[in-house]
């Protein structure tokens, strides 16, 4: 899809549907689909069907942020649009911007954003390979920007003594698995598949944000390599005229 929007009408979402999309017990490795629920109560590997799908409700924008796709600054900049006078800090735990989280609303109100042709939803994803080398880096291997205590953690989190070289942290997440893993602890399967349970740095783009699901929905697709001039289409109206002046743009990551 290019930079023009898509202004076709889109068909109704079915409110029996979204209910039981939204409450049935999905086994996602049987039925080919994201486990359902509230992000907000399944954060990490087994997160939910909409999670990181973030709402600019002045500007009528339904953004989906893709973990290690630059999710961190549309949080940052949906915290600075409320008037957050902390918006340039991390911003994942900030309890604020979890308001206005699609999977935080309740379903009549998703239904209506749906079903809304004024609300634009709109994605930008990262070339595959180049997004896994980020995640490697940023939350394996130690270095002056993550710095031991992540590392670390992830050496805990999946049962490793040294931080694995990057050949092996592939090789581990290439391996095929049946089933989510269940239950806590340190355990090397929870590190296995590119699948629903695997962590959101390395899931696969397309298991974000319902967008298995709701593809017909989505507007704008835009690629991180011209985040820069898409980012304008996508806030152009009223979100640009009036925080446009605040953008900037640093040219090391074109």
């Amino acid at each position: 899809m290019d930079e023009d929007e898509d202004d076709s009408t889109e068909a109704p979402f079915n409110a029996t549907e979204l209910e039981r999309y939204n409450h049935q017990n999905i086994e996602p490795f049987e039925a080919d689909l994201p486990p359902p629920g509230c992000s907000i109560l399944s954060q990490g590997g087994g997160s939910g069907s909409y999670q990181n799908m973030i709402l600019f409700p002045e500007g009528k924008l339904a953004f989906c942020g893709i973990p290690k796709v630059g999710i961190t600054q549309w949080i940052q900049f949906l915290r600075f649009t409320f008037g957050a006078r902390d918006y340039r800090a991390h911003p994942h735990s900030k309890r604020d911007q979890r308001l206005l989280r699609f999977d935080s609303m309740r379903e009549e109100v998703q239904l209506e954003i749906l079903n809304d042709p004024e609300w634009k939803f709109a994605v930008f994803f990262r070339d595959p390979e180049e997004r896994l080398l980020s995640a490697y880096l940023d939350k394996v291997r130690p270095n002056s920007d993550n710095d031991d205590e992540v590392a670390n953690h992830f050496k805990s989190e999946f049962n490793f003594t040294e931080s694995p070289t990057f050949s092996e942290f592939v090789e581990a997440i290439a391996t095929n698995r049946t089933r989510c893993p269940t239950g806590r602890g340190s355990r090397r399967d929870k590190l296995y598949g590119a699948d629903w349970c695997a962590d959101p740095h390395w899931r696969p783009q397309t298991m974000s944000c319902g967008i298995s699901e709701f593809l017909p929905r989505i507007s704008y697709v835009g690629s991180m390599n011209r985040i820069q001039s898409q980012t304008r289409t996508v806030l152009k109206g009223h979100l640009w005229e009036k925080y446009g002046k605040y953008f900037h743009w640093d040219p090391k990551f074109e």
